[in-house]
């Protein structure tokens, strides 16, 4: 596997303060780049699938509840579709609208649950007249949102 340089010269960085790094490799294994993965569904559509890292809050929380300070999930997006194909092309943007980003700051994710951005997803696709059947929204890996279009 390649070793990526800057991650390299880091862990190079670390050997003095920790020297089991001596013998460390880094690499990189993957990354969040716009890479979504269309399957077919037991009902005949597809799915397509996708993920995005990004930070939030939930700014109606009460103060003490950890979910009310700024923190982030790997989001993973799957939209139900006849043809999912058609989804990509305007996903593509979405996506770079949302990755590694504070969602707090996007027009109406001022209160970002996962409820509130399938909402979203659904609302921008409307306005680009590709809306699928059915979005999920994974914050991690116990909680996500379902929301039935049809």
């Amino acid at each position: 596997a390649p070793v990526c340089d800057a991650a390299a010269r880091a862990a190079a960085a670390l050997r003095p303060a920790l020297p089991s790094l001596h013998e460390c490799r880094v690499t990189i294994l993957g990354d969040r780049d716009w890479s979504p993965r269309i399957s077919r569904l037991v009902s005949g559509g597809e799915c397509l699938r996708f993920g995005f890292d990004a930070a939030h809050f939930l700014p109606t929380l009460p103060e003490t509840h950890k979910c009310r300070r700024v923190h982030g999930h790997s989001f993973r997006i799957a939209l139900a579709s006849p043809d999912a194909s058609r989804l990509a092309g305007p996903l593509f943007d979405i996506h770079e609208r949302l990755d590694h980003r504070l969602l707090n700051d996007l027009p109406g994710l001022e209160n970002p649950t996962s409820e509130m951005l399938a909402e979203w997803l659904k609302n921008e696709l409307e306005r680009r007249r590709c809306v699928p059947d059915e979005i999920m929204v994974a914050e991690t890996c116990t909680s996500c949102c379902r929301l039935k279009l049809s």
